[in-house]
């Protein structure tokens, strides 16, 4: 949401369904769609990656 409200448009890509994302999704490979946009003159002032966060988080450790 951070990015959405700094100004930047926000589209979201994931091999796995995300029903509750709130813009722009394609559920593909991220790479490979990345790879498509950029061969097709797709311009991107930022590129984010990150690995799902809920396995890591401190609550979800905490507890066996």
């Amino acid at each position: 949401m951070g990015y959405h409200r700094a100004g930047f448009q926000v589209v979201g890509v994931d091999i796995d369904p995300q029903p509750s994302y709130p813009f722009e999704f394609f559920q593909t490979d991220a790479i490979a769609w990345l790879r498509g946009a950029v061969d097709n003159g797709t311009m991107f002032d930022a590129i984010h990656a990150s690995p799902p966060c809920q396995r890591y988080t401190t609550l979800a450790t905490s507890y066996p």
